[in-house]
């Protein structure tokens, strides 16, 4: 069996929060199976950019713009689909900071109004926008835009100003955002959000907006994830998916390939929103249920290695021989990254 696993937030904050806290509680485990593994660097940042080059290597760099893999639109005469998040724009002393949709308790009434608001708003320009219980969304256009954008996963907690859309098409697509975010101002929806105390959907993020490629020969036999973007690219690349089991000792039950993908995201959001209290407790569950069980079954030659990315640009590949090196020292996860 080989184990690929993506844990984003496992570094994001690391030499921010060493600059700003004496002390960062970090298991030693953790630290010993990075420093035996071999440490390489990879040229996609962020969650769905790590994805995608995992599942198909030749299409998403660094570089290049994240596939768009959602739905297709009923519309006929769209040219080109984006992901289309409904968010929480935050003002803050110089800029406006994104709240993702997980920290925004979302009813179904309200996915309906949004929905209906912003579909009525695009009728005369052919676009068409679609919500669904997962809180992701899409938009539909009948204009091509030419645009680098940020994902989800790298603007969610973070001010907004340097991570808008670059690219020839930038200016359209700046004033489309922007309308979208003054038509979403005085919703009646919003109103009733205030009224409760509740932050205001005031935005739709708009992210990978690439042309859509044919699903890539499976790399994986299974995917094991919680994470809605990770099942609904599953889905996509018509790769098998699972939610994710509690700890790593009931992989045992697998029958179904010798080549699974498991993404931890337990960290991402502590990180992002700057928690580190949450991220520290996450880290030690995570080590405890995932990273020494783990380290055993290899041990037991039940895997043949672990290949463990980071989402910011490198990834640790771990072998039966190499977690032999006792040898080598054990460094600070802070040195590693």
């Amino acid at each position: 069996m080989q184990i690929t696993l993506v844990i984003p937030g496992l570094i994001e904050r690391l030499a921010e929060w060493q600059m700003s806290y004496t002390e960062i509680a970090i298991p030693g485990e953790l630290e010993k199976t990075l420093s035996r593994a071999s440490r390489l660097d990879t040229l996609a940042r962020g969650l769905e950019a790590t994805l995608w080059s995992l599942l198909d290597p030749s299409c998403c760099t660094q570089e290049t713009e994240i596939p768009y893999s959602g739905p297709r639109p009923e519309n006929p005469v769209a040219k080109q689909c984006w992901h289309a998040d409904p968010v929480h724009l935050r003002a803050d002393v110089s800029d406006l900071v994104l709240v993702d949709a997980q920290h925004l308790n979302i009813q179904t009434s309200e996915r309906d109004a949004l929905k209906a608001l912003i579909n009525t708003h695009l009728a005369p320009i052919n676009g068409q926008f679609w919500l669904n219980e997962l809180n992701q969304g899409a938009l539909a256009l009948d204009t091509e835009y030419h645009c680098s954008t940020t994902p989800l996963s790298i603007a969610s907690g973070k001010g907004i100003a340097s991570l808008l859309p670059t690219g020839p098409d930038r200016l359209p697509m700046h004033r489309l955002i922007n309308e979208l975010q003054m038509l979403l101002y005085n919703a009646p929806f919003n109103q009733l959000r205030e009224q409760r105390g509740l932050p205001t959907l005031n935005g739709l993020w708009l992210w990978g907006g690439a042309t859509p490629v044919s699903p890539p020969p499976a790399r994986f036999d299974l995917i094991f994830s919680n994470h809605p973007y990770v099942e609904s690219l599953a889905r996509y690349a018509k790769i098998p998916w699972r939610p994710l089991p509690e700890r790593a000792a009931q992989l045992a039950s697998v029958t179904q390939g010798d080549c699974l993908l498991i993404c931890l995201d337990q960290l991402q959001s502590s990180a992002q929103y700057d928690d580190m209290l949450a991220w520290e407790q996450q880290l030690i569950h995570i080590t405890q249920t995932w990273i020494t069980p783990l380290n055993e079954m290899l041990n037991a030659k039940k895997i043949k290695n672990i290949n463990l990315y980071t989402c910011q640009g490198s990834r640790f590949e771990l072998s039966k021989e190499r977690f032999w090196h006792h040898w080598r020292p054990t460094k600070p996860l802070t040195e590693l990254q």
